[in-house]
């Protein structure tokens, strides 16, 4: 019996904090209404033209930080960037080699 009262009490927890959730979401949206219904157009207008600035700058960042990304992969994955390390150590073998 005791297992059935633990799971009992879990769930009906997990319900309560639903429920809360849903209440707080509900106050959060009244108040959202509550604050855009008090707002003039003007400032309506002034903050829907700000969020356009914000996002234009975002999707500019986003697309150089893009860029900078495929560039990156293709001087990595470009072989005539990579140096031969077989080449390179038997260069320096030889570089050895004639200073003896």
């Amino acid at each position: 019996m005791a297992l059935k009262d633990i799971f009992r009490n879990i769930s009906e927890k997990r319900k309560q904090d639903k429920e809360e959730f849903k209440k707080m979401e509900k106050e959060f949206r009244f108040k959202k209404l509550l604050e855009e219904k008090q707002k003039s157009p003007m400032q309506k207008e002034h903050e829907f033209y700000v969020k356009e600035q914000e996002r234009v700058k975002l999707k500019k960042m986003v697309e150089f930080e893009r860029h900078q990304r495929t560039e990156k992969f293709k001087e990595l994955s470009n072989p005539f960037n990579k140096g031969n390390s077989l080449r390179e150590k038997n260069d320096i073998i030889k570089s050895d080699v004639h200073w003896i």
